[in-house]
């Protein structure tokens, strides 16, 4: 069965402040704030991941991708943490949380050991219906 990504919860702005969910969004006003979606937002100065600071993220150059993951020119992130070693000029989303890039495969965010992603596939999950 496929796991599925629960949907992020959205920023709102609210008396110069900035909103996920319930919680305040630190280091941000609502001036400079934009929601970019599947659970990233950013600011002047930051990237965030529901309402967390994504480190080392660069907001100038920043990209989300979809299916949880992103990139700025240096780094590729899913759900807001560092993808190691992935290489962002290069990287591809797949489907159901797969990535790839030149190099490696990833499911999550975490390396494949031992899969070449010159020949993966991502599985086909069937549906009910």
């Amino acid at each position: 069965m496929a796991t599925v990504l629960k949907p992020k919860t959205s920023y709102r702005k609210k008396n110069n402040y900035v909103f996920c969910g319930n919680q305040f969004v630190q280091k941000t006003s609502q001036v400079d704030f934009e929601d970019l979606g599947d659970g990233y937002g950013k600011s002047r100065t930051n990237i965030y991941y529901d309402g967390i600071i994504v480190e080392p993220a660069q907001p100038y150059i920043f990209q989300v991708l979809g299916g949880g993951y992103a990139k700025d020119l240096n780094h590729v992130f899913f759900k807001g943490k560092l993808v190691t070693n992935a290489e962002p000029y290069r990287f591809q989303v797949l489907q159901n949380g797969y990535g790839k890039d030149y190099s490696r495969v990833y499911q999550y965010g975490i390396v494949l050991e031992g899969v070449s992603p010159f020949v993966f596939q991502p599985p086909q999950y069937k549906t009910d219906g």
